[in-house]
């Protein structure tokens, strides 16, 4: 008893402490019904710690406001984090909507990339973006799929650096190591776009790291970077409300983004201009600065109707709450676009040095395999590196816009985008590698609750998931087809679950290869206070068991769904590549499988079976010649295991065999 007792308190108090860390991460707590009918999940609406961040990366629950609760018929507005621009002036912006007889629900979100894909994808009504995304010819389907309402405000970019340092200009961030935001961000765009403008190239000439904004001050001020950006407009609460005992704000300096290198980047590049950062946006800023800037407009679904689109607009003319939430509400939507350009860039993809593969955030299923496939990459003489995000529709939308190389993704996902008119064209520069493993779906309740049965969900307080992960996908499918109504609540696995052992929510959904770390690690005490829902079959899953060995908590085989989890990659990794990685997996299988069982079930089988079920994505053309070494034994012989002492490699039993090499950083 009272072991269970620490375990939720100590639970509870990393949660906690993670958010207190954290000061731009955006919360999920949106609450809003999932649909009765049976629609295609793209047409209808229903971290992580990245690489080079060392903040925890908690999404919070239980900070909504009651006073924008979902409503039948109320517009979803994807904003950003709630310490953010984005969400500051979409909160008032929902205020005066409200004012005016239109119902709106402010949405936190991971930013400008996520936003554009959910409006296209249905998932939300409207939402605010920058506008270079939309002249982006990697995120065209999406942007071709939304309209854009009205500009809003100008995003001043932050280029931000120590001062005393003697970084002055674009050009001084050759040979440097900088902050670019999230992975696959607006930020990282934005960022990528003007340093290529003056001849820096991010994959080559500097050091990139990817996390959030507030974590980029903690390591400039430690020395860990020399710069970071952040788009957003000014200012900026994480620079703004810096907490002294992480960062000394007298410290920072803001580089000045002008002269005769940014005047030609900006003829050049379509949806910038000139913008500037005020004196007074921080205490810490002595003077005003010239920088470029890119407009945030906010768009809508093409669904929406007339009269909606006719109020939205009238509440930003006839403004109260918007001058209040923030400066750049004072003039909100009459910003007025600069006609400088209205081509579509397309920038050209070219494999980088390093491999780029997605898979989710630390401690998943997802993760603890990607890491497999960095180390066996390395034994293989392979460059591969992992980086962390939101799950598997991320993952899906990072490797089509050239943002990664390799991608677990699962396989109902994959079959949604396929099935979409829309956005099957997403998949015409991917290609199958193979299956690995079932993931599982786990459906989670309080032992002592009311909930039995998938049917016992109607009406009641239920973690999803992540907009862009999986788990949201699969979730989204059991209860359209069951018919089933929820009071949806979105967040990070850690913080649902605690809320689920304290009873603030009836029930959680997790999506991912059993054992799941999160679940592991609770003990044996705890078949008291939580148990496994069984699940029937559904069509598009096959029909499964999480065993009692998985969880120690667990007393009894629970019967479930479960979906595969697809390795795919871009078609443009060479041949040579795709069969040393191929290959490296079925010889080192046995080490593999030591670090999650889930490697057990990587077969060849697996791999025919797929093709034979019209799989989504056509094989790549280098997998019968990877297929026909694995079964001819071409590919080293196995024999390895794990380290008990050291986690961060693989040991070979035998002393005459070469060791399988750490993790690629």
């Amino acid at each position: 008893m009272y072991r269970r007792q620490y375990y939720f308190i100590l639970l509870s108090s990393l949660c906690l402490a993670a958010m207190a860390c954290q000061s731009s991460e955006p919360a999920r707590t949106s609450k809003e019904e999932l649909p009765t009918s049976k629609p295609s999940p793209l047409n209808e609406a229903p971290k992580a710690k990245d690489q080079g961040a060392t903040a925890p990366d908690v999404l919070m629950l239980g900070q909504s406001n009651d006073e924008f609760e979902a409503q039948p018929g109320a517009l979803r507005l994807l904003l950003g984090s709630k310490a953010g621009t984005y969400y500051r002036l979409g909160t008032a912006l929902a205020r005066d909507a409200k004012e005016h007889g239109l119902s709106v629900q402010p949405l936190p979100s991971f930013g400008s990339v996520e936003n554009l894909y959910l409006v296209a994808l249905g998932q939300a009504d409207a939402a605010f973006v920058q506008l270079d995304l939309l002249r982006n010819g990697r995120h065209e389907l999406a942007a071709n799929a939304v309209d854009v309402l009205s500009p809003l405000f100008l995003e001043e970019v932050h280029l931000v650096s120590k001062r005393g340092s003697k970084i002055s200009s674009l050009a001084d961030l050759k040979g440097k190591r900088v902050h670019l935001g999230r992975h696959g961000g607006g930020t990282a765009f934005t960022a990528g776009a003007l340093m290529k403008a003056a001849g820096v190239q991010v994959e080559t000439d500097c050091e990139a790291r990817y996390g959030a904004s507030s974590q980029s001050l903690i390591d400039l001020a430690a020395g860990d970077i020399d710069a970071a950006w952040v788009v957003a407009g000014a200012p900026l609460g994480a620079f703004k409300d810096i907490p002294p005992n992480l960062v000394n704000a007298d410290q920072l300096h803001l580089i000045p983004l002008s002269g005769p290198m940014v005047d030609t980047a900006l003829k050049n590049l379509p949806g910038y201009q000139v913008g500037e950062v005020p004196a007074e946006a921080y205490v810490w800023l002595k003077d005003t600065v010239k920088t470029v800037a890119v407009p945030c407009v906010l768009i809508v679904s093409k669904k929406m109707d007339a009269a909606q689109r006719e109020l939205l607009m009238k509440s930003m003319k006839e403004r109260k709450w918007l001058p209040k939430a923030h400066p750049k509400g004072a003039d909100f939507a009459d910003l007025k676009l600069v006609k400088r350009s209205n081509q579509v860039l397309l920038p050209e993809y070219k494999v980088p040095a390093v491999a780029r593969i997605v898979g989710a955030g630390d401690g998943g299923t997802y993760d603890t395999i990607a890491s497999g496939l960095c180390r066996v990459g390395k034994n293989q003489s392979l460059k591969l590196t992992t980086l962390k995000t939101n799950g598997s529709f991320h993952n899906l939308i990072l490797l089509a816009s050239g943002e990664a190389e390799l991608a677990l993704v699962q396989r109902d996902v994959l079959q949604a985008v396929a099935d979409s008119k829309t956005f099957a064209p997403l998949l015409k520069e991917l290609r199958l590698l193979s299956p690995i493993f079932s993931e599982e779906v786990h459906l989670l309740a309080r032992r002592d609750g009311s909930v039995s049965s998938v049917e016992d969900l109607s009406g009641k307080r239920v973690q999803v998931g992540l907009s862009s992960s999986g788990t949201w996908w699969t979730v989204h499918n059991i209860l359209s087809q069951k018919g089933i109504q929820i009071n949806a609540q979105r967040s990070t696995a850690q913080p649902a679950l605690m809320r689920v052992l304290g009873g603030e929510l009836d029930a959680m959904f997790l999506v991912g290869g059993s054992p799941m770390g999160l679940l592991s690690d609770l003990p044996a005490t705890y078949k008291e206070d939580l148990k496994l829902v069984p699940l029937s079959a559904l069509k598009g899953y096959e029909a499964a068991a999480i065993d009692t060995p998985s969880y120690q908590w667990n007393d009894s085989p629970c019967k479930t769904l479960s979906t595969e989890a697809y390795l795919i990659a871009r078609r443009e990794l060479s041949g040579d590549f795709i069969v040393k990685l191929i290959q490296g997996m079925h010889a080192h299988k046995k080490s593999l499988m030591t670090m999650h069982p889930k490697w057990s079930e990587l077969d060849l089988a697996r791999v025919g079976k797929a093709l034979s079920q019209k799989c989504a994505l056509a094989p790549h053309v280098a997998l019968k010649a990877a297929l026909d070494g694995s079964k001819t034994g071409s590919a080293p012989a196995e024999d390895w295991s794990m380290s008990d002492s050291n986690n961060s490699e693989l040991m070979p039993e035998d002393s005459n065999e070469k060791e399988l090499e750490g993790e690629v950083k």
